[in-house]
């Protein structure tokens, strides 16, 4: 059987979690042989020879597998169209743009249907029997079996974050999931909790729901001498074990302003300056954090890096007093399970898919008590522990993947 795995084309580090997510699950299934099953990346794109060239996933993968390469045209309207309406709305025309605005939306959803059928005719004849999208994304095809990825329904949880509400976010999450769930072959979650959320959102078959733990990126593979620990230290300012990490994606559920605030706690009710790193891509909420720091006086004691590369995630994991991570939402945190196979101390928030993933390696928190946090942080000061690191094995992935297509395998021999 062939499975073509679906690997974004333009994907970069800058995309944080889901970079490192993306990247360990294909390394893993094509560095590892099955008996009966290959795996072949499937990569969609709307660039042309310089987005393939310049892809990191496509560097990596041509030379040694067969790949499939799909130009998806870009699916915004047509020059004049976009013109029209833009001259429409600027000249009050309601009744016309509403006219163009469906006009539009037919030629789009046509353009769409057009290029799955064509994806179909593609993987057909490569002899594709499922596709695996690692990630949540649209189905790019029609008729062939797929397996679907959900990484959170922080939509339905939580749809008055800026993040969500915005943009029509929750819309089109919701017309995304009603399209993709249903049809889908079978649905991956990364936790137990993940998977009753998505059972108790969604009317899906329970069986067809599967849970491929939460695991770490390649960043633990890393190795970095003292020297370079203490030489990238000297460099940013900071000393050994006394300071803490938080690397996230500056939106509101990443709540970096309550850890704000246990550090303000820190100061004033336990006489400790306490540092701390950030790392992450503005997603929009920088400025408002910001101004927090400013308002607390805490200027001097955070270090925003911004994005870091994997080198210098892994020596923050390694030189960090914790990594402390009150995120909001999420049932699963990549960050957990890099720090846990690090060694660094973790100190995250109290939910079930954390416990799932650290189980006694973290400590827990109330995610909205500064109080609670810094107390921990402070506990973990005041009482080092050496750390028993776990070790790692990616068979640990491609052990529930192989036997999620070995299922489908079965079934699928039944037709030509």
């Amino acid at each position: 059987m062939k499975v073509a795995i679906y690997v974004p084309l333009d994907y970069k580090p800058t995309e944080g979690g889901g970079f490192g997510y993306i990247e360990q699950i294909c390394f893993s299934l094509l560095e590892s042989k099955h008996k009966t099953i290959q795996i072949v990346p499937l990569f969609v794109h709307q660039g042309g020879v310089n987005a393939i060239n310049n892809s990191y996933f496509y560097q990596k993968f041509h030379q040694k597998h067969e790949c499939i390469l799909f130009r998806n045209p870009s699916l915004k309207p047509p020059l004049i169209l976009r013109a029209i309406r833009k001259i429409s709305k600027i000249l009050k025309l309601k009744n016309y743009t509403a006219l163009l605005e469906s006009w539009a939306d037919a030629s789009i959803k046509f353009l769409k249907e057009e290029n799955q059928k064509e994806l179909d005719k593609i993987l057909r004849k490569h002899q594709i029997d499922l596709v695996y999208y690692p990630m949540p994304t649209e189905k790019f095809h029609f008729g062939v079996p797929y397996i679907t990825t959900v990484w959170d329904l922080i939509h339905l949880k939580a749809p008055f974050l800026p993040e969500i509400s915005e943009s029509n976010q929750f819309e089109l999450r919701e017309e995304f999931y009603h399209q993709i769930l249903r049809k889908a072959t079978y649905i991956v979650c990364e936790s137990g909790q993940g998977k009753q959320e998505l059972l108790t959102y969604y009317q899906v078959n329970p069986n067809k729901v599967k849970v491929l733990p939460m695991f770490p990126s390649k960043v633990i593979e890393i190795k970095i001498t003292q020297e370079e620990k203490d030489n990238w230290l000297i460099n940013k300012s900071l000393e050994n074990k006394k300071f803490i990490f938080y690397p996230a994606q500056f939106w509101g559920h990443k709540n970096h302003y309550t850890l704000l605030h246990a550090l303000d706690i820190l100061r004033k009710k336990y006489d400790v300056e306490m540092k701390l790193v950030f790392t992450g891509s503005d997603k929009g909420n920088w400025r408002y954090i910001e101004k927090n720091i400013e308002n607390l006086k805490l200027e001097k004691n955070i270090l925003n890096l911004g994005f870091v590369s994997t080198k210098e995630i892994k020596i923050l994991y390694e030189t960090a007093l914790a990594l402390v991570m009150p995120t909001l939402y999420d049932p699963t945190s990549i960050p957990v399970m890099e720090a846990m196979y690090s060694g660094c101390p973790i100190i995250c928030s109290e939910n079930q898919g954390h416990k799932e993933q650290a189980n006694s390696h973290a400590e827990y928190v109330n995610p909205l008590s500064a109080e609670d946090i810094a107390e921990r942080i402070f506990h973990v000061l005041k009482y080092p522990q050496n750390r028993v690191v776990p070790q790692y094995n990616s068979e640990d992935i491609t052990k529930t993947l192989w036997h999620m297509m070995e299922e489908f395998e079965s079934i699928r021999n039944l037709w030509a």
